[in-house]
């Protein structure tokens, strides 16, 4: 997928021309990981999501992150793994923006946070694709 997106990126520059990227079309489909979870279906229908993901952000409640990408490692029976990097986070504590790196984990129960730390999130519901 990356060397897609180099070449189209490389063709849009010097030519002007946009090119199709199948992987990318592919990344946004079903297996995406882009949407809103919540700790239940009570909270997904009060619409108090936990986790908020976007094509480019994370936001959760003590931490949000701008300049994100998913890189999937993983998708098999049922299972999606991918490797999120973020640009720029700022949590509660003080300080400036800082990279981030974790993964997430998606699957039928739903969504989980695996943190560099080697923390793990609760499983949120997913309440719907954004």
């Amino acid at each position: 997928m990356k060397k897609c997106l180099l070449d189209a990126a490389l063709v849009a520059v010097f030519s002007g021309t946009v090119l199709p990227c199948p992987a990318l079309a592919a990344s946004a489909g079903k297996d995406s990981p882009v949407g809103r979870y919540a700790l239940d279906g009570a909270a997904c229908k009060a619409k108090d999501y936990f986790v908020t993901l976007t094509d480019d952000a994370v936001t959760l409640p003590t931490l949000g992150c701008k300049g994100v990408s998913y890189d999937q490692t993983e998708n098999k029976g049922g299972r999606a793994v991918y490797a999120v990097t973020a640009r720029s986070c700022l949590g509660e504590e003080p300080g400036p923006p800082r990279k981030e790196s974790f993964t997430l984990v998606l699957d039928a129960a739903g969504l989980q946070i695996l943190w560099a730390d080697g923390a793990k999130s609760a499983v949120f519901m997913r309440c719907g694709k954004l």
